[in-house]
């Protein structure tokens, strides 16, 4: 029995398809590789909307965001180190974890606000509006609450 396979020479679509498979392949783990979905913003937004938003682990380092809305927003685990917040609406906004030295808090409205085991140390949150804010866990050493409305019902 003779055997009639014969190869065929390789055409130009079969190198193509090769290339691409030998440029594609190498890059494929990393489609599942997670990157960090945090939100890292400097420099100014007063008085910006950003309420109803999803920004955990937002990095408002050294920002002014003074009189912004983030009513109902999820800040949660976000950084706000020597951030300017005076005036700013957190009513009903997610703060689990945040954390920040030297942050300006001062006539914020937190009203509210959940957080929980937040960590806002030597800031001024003076004046502020933590009327049924969840404060659970909370570290504020050396933090300013003067004037601050703290009631729970």
């Amino acid at each position: 029995m003779r055997d009639n396979t014969r190869l065929k020479r390789p055409t130009r679509l079969t190198y193509i398809c090769l290339g691409l498979a030998a440029f594609m392949l190498p890059n494929a783990g990393f489609a599942q590789t997670p990157i960090s979905t945090s939100v890292h913003i400097s420099g100014s937004c007063k008085q910006c909307d950003l309420s109803n938003r999803s920004m955990p682990r937002i990095s408002l380092q050294g920002s002014d965001f003074s009189g912004s809305d983030f009513s109902n927003s999820n800040l949660s685990g976000g950084k706000f180190h020597s951030s300017n917040l005076s005036n700013t609406i957190f009513h009903k906004a997610y703060l689990l974890g945040v954390n920040g030295m030297g942050v300006n808090l001062s006539n914020a409205n937190l009203r509210d606000a959940t957080l929980t085991n937040a960590r806002l140390q030597n800031s001024d949150i003076s004046n502020a509006d933590l009327k049924r804010a969840d404060l659970t866990n909370g570290y504020f050493k050396g933090s300013n609450f003067s004037h601050s409305s703290l009631k729970s019902v």
